[in-house]
């Protein structure tokens, strides 16, 4: 009885040594909380953003919440808002860099932002215009064959304050010095427009568009003609402070699943219907 014990024992420590070293091979974790987040990661509420962030606080929506949670389900992984409050970019930004929220959407990549966070793989790309008075469109008061050409004028250059807009917008902003000015939101840089404070403004599209016909100035602010530029793919950011590179290595894989499976097409057909967007493979 005592050499059976043995054996069997013997047997069960055998088949346990074969299960790990294969699942070594295969690199697959056998840990239980590998399979998943092992907590709820945070992000924060920073205003609508239509039709990227729609709803509240309380139930957001749109196309890159969307994204952001058919991309964790699919990992076995969940994301909530962890303060209810409209923060500004710059908070969400400075909160992101100490580790007190995980994660943020609608990130663009630069060196600076790479100090103190991971990037996910791209899931959208992203294109701003400037917005100039329907006055001095009319007139021609500004006329550019590409937007490099604002250096050439007297143009006063609305943009946001912690704004990046990519290598071939950033390089104009940083030639035009001091006919650049910067504020904190774009309603700010809109009502400088209107004040003629400002001559024009940078935004993103189609989301200024929206917020200009539901403010009924159509006819007041226009898109200057040949300034519309791809600033390049958005992103997932990820708070080094507080999470890992197996975290990132889960959200990028399930951004690469939806879009093998079509959760990633679904979503974005059933915006473009209404805004016509481009999407990144």
């Amino acid at each position: 009885m005592k050499y059976l014990k043995y054996i069997i024992t013997l047997f069960l420590i055998a088949v346990v040594t074969i299960v790990w070293i294969y699942y070594d091979k295969k690199n697959i974790s056998i840990v239980s909380n590998e399979a998943g987040c092992d907590r709820k990661l945070t992000y924060a509420w920073t205003g609508l953003s239509e039709p990227f962030i729609l709803g509240s606080a309380k139930a957001p929506s749109g196309i890159d919440i969307e994204i952001l949670n058919s991309a964790l389900k699919i990992v076995d992984c969940e994301a909530v808002i962890e303060d209810l409050n409209t923060l500004s970019w710059k908070r969400n930004l400075s909160l992101l860099s100490i580790g007190k929220i995980d994660l943020t959407l609608q990130a663009s990549f630069s060196k600076e932002r790479e100090k103190y966070a991971n990037f996910s793989s791209p899931y959208r790309s992203e294109y701003i215009a400037i917005f100039i008075r329907s006055e001095d469109l009319k007139y021609e008061k500004f006329k550019i064959s590409k937007i490099e050409d604002l250096s050439k004028y007297d143009f006063l250059l609305g943009v946001g304050l912690s704004n990046i807009y990519g290598p071939k917008v950033d390089g104009v902003i940083e030639r035009m010095g001091s006919k650049i000015k910067r504020n904190k939101t774009v309603v700010k840089n809109r009502k400088a427009l209107q004040a003629k404070l400002i001559d024009g403004y940078i935004s993103y599209i189609p989301t200024e568009l929206i917020k200009i016909k539901k403010n009924k100035l159509e006819d007041k602010i226009k898109i200057l003609p040949n300034s519309i530029v791809k600033t390049g793919d958005v992103h997932l950011m990820l708070s080094k402070a507080s999470t890992s590179e197996t975290t990132l290595k889960k959200i990028n894989n399930g951004i690469e699943k939806i879009k093998e499976n079509g959760t990633y097409d679904l979503i974005m057909n059933n915006y473009s219907k209404q805004y016509q967007l481009p999407s990144v493979k």
